[in-house]
């Protein structure tokens, strides 16, 4: 055969929860065209892509191989990309199998679909986006003594289908690195159980169960922090399924949609979560729901902020630093930036509450928290109080130098307060001891690693001195510090 043209559809993969397994191919192509040539030439192709390391070539000679046929070589020449590269539609995956078509037809070799599909999904390694671009519709598969095994299904024609393509790159090889190696089982029945649920609501066109079987918990929380103003379209789409559960008449999932919204708000505008939450709550109450239902909203916002906050001082609890330290540790680790834990106390507390009484103790902590929450001021700074008198700083992207500046302005904030303590053996008025602990994440790391060490560092701190800080960066360096005898 002396040229072949051969179209691959765009397709979605990892839908939903059906993370490697559930794809759907949509009315988007690239087309190619192959003639048999010596060596390999490309045109209409970007010119980094123009060598043997490009997919088609892959898939190619991956099917040569099979046939145990000499791979001669192409001209590929890309006649209309309709599929855009590294945006989630899968590109590689079109010219994995061109190429591997490519071959089956130029030399005869009269391979089945199932047999291409067994071949790419080696090269692949999953066949979430190729098994639908062979069989079209939506697809379910799985591996199964070391081959794809794909059921083919028809979506409800009455869904309408909508791809949102970003202005960036994001490379399958990324995406997949921030991936974690194991996961808890409750996140997998989670998954599990809406992919099943998910396939029928698919074919059965049922946008009710829809609206919840689409949530997945392997791998959008990993892989947001890679996608900027990933917050902004979650919460564009869960205003329009708070719209859809109004539509309907259902409360109850207005309700926890309403909660799910807020969460997503607050986690990137510290400031404007309560007025967002406010207006979502009077837009879905305003026409018809009673004063008494807008009540019971509001009481349960309250709820989840007060299960988040510390009930003396009002700040970040322990139960919310463990959800902003994985964040924080999270987004540090992906993005190669250091992160910096700080862990202080009030030093001789304990004299201060004996002799000047626990309500003194509680009015000190209160003024306290208040100059260490003004730290919040500057960019991807995070506070909590974490028991007692100690209270937690997280800094996401300071520079050491940077760090050792705003551990000094804590310092000096605090002696601005000018709490009189004449039981401290340090000074004759309240002061503090900082363990900071500053480093790159490293795989190895988990975010209370970090915290382990800074507290390390305030244990030095206090062995040695007190009213004073130390930072640390690597566990040896902390230990000899906090070890070291004076």
């Amino acid at each position: 055969m002396e040229k072949v043209l051969i179209r691959v559809p765009a397709t979605t993969a990892n839908l939903g929860p059906g993370f490697d397994c559930l794809g759907c191919a949509f009315e988007l192509y690239n087309t190619f065209t192959f003639a048999p040539c010596i060596g390999y030439a490309f045109t209409g192709v970007e010119e980094q892509y123009c060598n043997e390391d490009n997919l088609a070539v892959i898939g190619y000679k991956k099917v040569m191989e099979y046939m145990q046929l000499e791979p001669v070589g192409f001209h590929l020449k890309l006649t209309d990309c309709q599929v855009p590269v590294c945006r989630g539609l899968g590109s590689s995956s079109t010219l994995i199998l061109a190429g591997a078509y490519a071959a089956n037809a130029l030399h005869d070799g009269g391979l089945s679909r199932e047999e291409l599909l067994n071949l790419c999904t080696e090269i692949e390694g999953h066949p979430d986006n190729l098994a639908p671009a062979v069989y079209g519709g939506l697809t379910g598969s799985m591996m199964f003594d070391g081959k794809p095994v794909t059921v083919r299904y028809i979506p409800n024609e009455t869904l309408t289908w909508v791809a949102m393509i970003p202005e960036f790159e994001l490379s399958t090889q990324k995406s997949r690195s921030v991936l974690p190696e194991s996961v808890t089982r409750q996140d997998a029945i989670f998954n599990v159980s809406r992919a099943s649920i998910l396939l029928g609501a698919l074919v059965q066109g049922d946008e009710t169960l829809l609206a919840t079987a689409m949530d997945d918990r392997l791998h959008q929380p990993y892989r947001k922090s890679l996608v900027p103003e990933y917050e902004d379209v979650e919460k564009i789409v869960l205003d329009l399924r708070l719209q859809y559960y109004r539509k309907i008449g259902d409360q109850k999932a207005m309700e926890e949609s309403a909660v799910k919204f807020y969460e997503v708000s607050e986690l990137r505008e510290h400031m404007r979560n309560k007025i967002i939450a406010h207006n979502i709550v009077a837009r879905m109450y305003l026409d018809e729901e009673s004063a008494r239902r807008r009540e019971i909203e509001m009481t349960n916002l309250l709820l989840k902020q007060k299960s988040e906050r510390d009930a003396l001082t009002g700040m970040n609890n322990r139960y919310k630093l463990n959800e902003l330290s994985e964040l924080a540790f999270h987004r540090a680790y992906v993005s190669g930036t250091p992160l910096t834990v700080e862990i202080l106390d009030i030093d001789c507390y304990k004299e201060f509450n004996d002799n000047y009484g626990h309500q003194a103790g509680d009015d000190c902590l209160v003024r306290l928290a208040e100059v260490i929450r003004s730290m919040e001021e500057y960019p991807n700074v995070y506070t909590a109080r974490y028991g007692g008198d100690e209270f937690v700083i997280l800094y996401e992207g300071y520079a050491r130098s940077d760090v050792e500046r705003m551990a000094r302005l804590l310092q000096n904030k605090v002696h601005a307060l000018n709490i009189e303590h004449k039981y401290s053996k340090v000074s004759d008025r309240v002061t503090i001891s900082q363990g900071l602990f500053h480093r790159i994440p490293s795989g190895g790391n988990k975010p209370w690693d970090f915290l382990y060490c800074a507290d390390m560092a305030l244990y030095g701190v206090k062995k040695r001195s007190k009213n004073a800080y130390y930072i640390g960066s690597s566990l040896a360096e902390v230990r000899r510090y906090s070890k070291k005898e004076f």
